[in-house]
């Protein structure tokens, strides 16, 4: 990891209070957590099967799809390594059944099957559904864009982006319409929004339950000039007893569309467009997405 940690505010602790709100900021511990968390980030990125790892995203057709490392195929498999004939894939109604170049038959998708992963040397492939549509997502381990990779940066850490929100419900919940960067537009149950202040004024952010945690898909006006033009995403724990939820904009991240072009990655709604220069997070990375 390229970056070093560095506090914008290291004033004591009897006077730092966390946003000025509703807890004490132990600096110390604060500092240790955020350098774990761009470990953690590092980590991750830099997985070989991972984003980075990424080398193709191609479109099934309904019915049967040649796939290999030739030209001719339907699927092109973009190695070397891979047979020029891998097989078939056959995409019927919500599965997808693969048939080897020796004539062997799977499902190796299916509503009810995790995606399996086929490989070839270091490349692999597994199919992806993105509504009505079926995709074969494929991944080198020694793709030149991973190996190449040394980091990412962020803004200075700076406390004063770590809020204390209110989690409000929506009475009945909300359906929350979602456009990824394809135009694809899914529909997510949204429980409800999270309340912050910033400077004396009021914000809000609704947000999608992921497991035990609220995922947040956010855009403000650092979007196309310090960070991604598309926005960033960022997960919080869930609510305590007392509904406070610590939304912490240093640990805001990139899209996996920053790193490569064969992701599906989704966009802010327009309600969370925040009218701030949110000067915390990961910042852009390269200049070509």
């Amino acid at each position: 990891m390229k970056n070093s940690l560095v506090f914008l505010l290291l004033m004591p602790l009897v006077v730092l209070m966390a946003c000025q709100q509703e807890e004490e900021l132990d600096i110390t511990a604060y500092a240790m957590e955020m350098n774990e968390w761009q470990k953690k980030r590092f980590n991750t990125l830099n997985d070989p099967e991972g984003w980075l790892s990424l080398v193709g995203l191609q479109w099934l057709q309904p019915g049967e799809n040649r796939i290999g490392s030739a030209a001719e195929n339907a699927i092109v498999l973009p190695s070397p390594a891979a047979p020029a004939f891998a097989g078939t894939l056959v995409w019927e109604e919500d599965s997808v059944k693969y048939i080897d170049a020796e004539g062997q038959e799977e499902i190796i998708f299916g509503p009810d099957l995790d995606a399996k992963v086929l490989n070839f040397g270091s490349l692999s492939f597994f199919v992806i559904k993105r509504q009505e549509l079926m995709g074969v997502r494929m991944r080198n381990s020694q793709s030149p864009v991973l190996r190449a990779f040394q980091g990412t940066d962020f803004f200075a850490v700076d406390p004063q982006w770590r809020k204390v929100a209110t989690f409000v419900p929506y009475a009945n919940g909300k359906e929350l319409k979602i456009q990824n960067i394809i135009g694809i537009i899914e529909t997510q149950i949204c429980p409800g929004y999270l309340e912050f202040k910033h400077q004396g004024k009021t914000y809000t952010l609704d947000v999608i339950p992921e497991g035990d945690e609220f995922f947040i898909i956010f855009a403000d006006e650092t979007n196309g000039e310090d960070t991604y033009g598309a926005g960033r995403y960022m997960y919080t724990d869930l609510p305590d007893e007392q509904n406070k939820v610590i939304l912490d904009f240093n640990k805001s991240y990139n899209p996996p569309c920053v790193f490569t072009e064969y992701a599906t990655c989704p966009l802010p709604p327009p309600q969370n467009s925040l009218p701030l220069l949110i000067y915390a997070g990961e910042l852009m990375y390269g200049n070509h997405y």
